[in-house]
């Protein structure tokens, strides 16, 4: 399997080459189109159950900012503060779900779809609880804002891995079906927690939303990488064939060029160049 190398005679600086060394190789390919390590060929159920299990927790983050909404005013009450600040930490976690995407989808195309959901939804978990049990609306407002921050991958990379797992004649049906489910969470949300608020309390919201993201996280659990570039390079090292060229030890100030221009150059060079 051959290696991307530099051109004889090219020159580059030694911040230019360290920003760029964790690039994939982009001469790794299948072998076949029925290469069996491609997640397209996959078998129909394991597809499915991907889909599924993805699809579930993308639910699971929307439910989970709306379910909020039903104990605004029992906050409200409890804390002794205005209706404006008991509806921040609503606003707050829909604020994080804008920011989650901009490490999220940088980080799966280094580390892989899945790495992303088994480490951001248990950081996910944790804010819930910690917002569950918030003593003030401060530390409820931070909490649900970080929560959103770490819930948000599941949205963008949900929507990444059933285009890696689905072929293209029938990726528009897929992705059609898959937009739909966060909104049924969305539309769920307030309708689950206005029981749960009446009979249980505010914080209890909370507490439904854990159960929720236990059970969409099992599934996940057992779904396989789905990154191209990743299972490539997975098989190049079982080979031993190692496509990376050794690179000097790079510097802070170039690792920080390399992220920067991962979360922020290329959605916005996408912004102006890409057709919509």
């Amino acid at each position: 399997m051959s290696t991307l190398s530099v051109a004889d005679g090219a020159s580059t600086s030694p911040l230019k080459s360290a920003a760029f060394q964790h690039e994939p190789s982009q001469t790794l390919d299948w072998t076949s189109p029925t290469d069996p390590e491609n997640p397209r060929n996959f078998s129909l159920g394991l597809r499915i159950y991907t889909t599924a299990a993805v699809s579930f927790l993308a639910f699971v983050t929307a439910f989970a900012a709306s379910i909020y909404s039903p104990a605004i005013e029992e906050v409200q009450k409890v804390f002794d503060v205005s209706e404006e600040i008991a509806l921040l930490p609503l606003s707050l976690y829909n604020l994080g779900l804008a920011f989650g995407p901009l490490v999220g989808a940088p980080l799966s195309e280094v580390y892989g779809r899945k790495a992303v959901f088994l480490l951001t939804t248990p950081i996910f978990a944790l804010f819930v609880l910690g917002a569950g049990l918030s003593r003030d609306v401060a530390s409820l407002c931070v909490c649900r804002f970080v929560a959103g921050v770490f819930a948000a991958p599941a949205i963008s990379n949900a929507s990444a891995t059933i285009a890696d797992v689905t072929d293209g004649r029938y990726r528009g049906i897929a992705l059609g079906i898959y937009y739909a489910v966060p909104s049924c969470g969305a539309v769920l949300g307030p309708l689950v927690g206005g029981f749960v608020v009446i009979g249980k309390g505010w914080r209890w919201t909370q507490w439904v939303t854990l159960m929720f993201i236990g059970a969409a996280y099992i599934p996940v659990l057992f779904t396989p990488e789905t990154y191209k570039v990743r299972l490539l390079q997975r098989r190049a090292k079982k080979l031993g064939h190692d496509h990376k060229t050794p690179q000097p030890k790079q510097s802070i100030q170039a690792a920080l060029l390399y992220f920067l221009r991962k979360l922020f150059f290329r959605p916005i060079h996408m912004l102006f160049t890409e057709p919509i």
